[in-house]
């Protein structure tokens, strides 16, 4: 069977490994929306089980995003431009 040529990861772009030949899409989504999908990820996994309400979930993440589970969306996408403004 053929490759399909294509390679979904969420990995951050520095993680992500690199071809000269491959061509790259990045996609990202809008910080609202995965705020909120973070909080009723947080309050739906077993283990995490967030009691609060959202506005006490943004003031948590908003104060501490270097204590979080997973990095901070804005340097996530930071690292990115830096990344590509080194290879252009």
């Amino acid at each position: 069977m053929p490759r399909s040529g294509a390679l979904k990861v969420h990995l951050p772009f520095n993680l992500t490994p690199w071809s000269d030949k491959a061509k790259y899409i990045y996609v990202t989504r809008n910080p609202k929306d995965c705020c909120v999908s973070y909080y009723h990820h947080m309050k739906n996994i077993p283990g995490h089980g967030f009691k609060g309400t959202f506005d006490q979930f943004f003031e948590l993440i908003k104060w501490n995003s270097g204590k979080i589970d997973y990095e901070d969306y804005f340097d996530h996408c930071l690292r990115l431009f830096v990344e590509l403004s080194g290879l252009y």
